[in-house]
């Protein structure tokens, strides 16, 4: 399970090795990948700014929109809802 400590993260080898050997996602999808272990966690579903991200990435919001789709289609986010969020996201490893 990944977790973002205070200024660390962690995340399982065997979850690493997982992410590797996902041949669909493309090197952007990566790259927000990354963007987002900086802002979410394998427990609880976050909201997100798509707009946001593609502002810090340098790219546009449709290029964001078709990575976290590559991302959720690898099973890499979930899509979840709660007391807090709709329709939030998760990493799910």
């Amino acid at each position: 399970m990944y977790l973002i400590h205070k200024k660390r993260a962690s995340v399982d080898v065997e979850d690493i090795q997982r992410l590797s050997q996902i041949t669909t996602l493309k090197a952007r999808d990566y790259r927000v990948l990354f963007h987002l272990m900086g802002h979410l966690d394998g427990r609880t579903a976050k909201a997100i700014s798509y707009k946001k991200i593609a502002k810090q990435l340098a790219t546009s919001k449709e290029k964001i929109t078709k990575s976290i789709g590559r991302l959720i289609d690898a099973e890499v986010l979930v899509v979840e809802s709660n007391e807090h969020v709709k329709d939030g996201f998760r990493l799910n490893f």
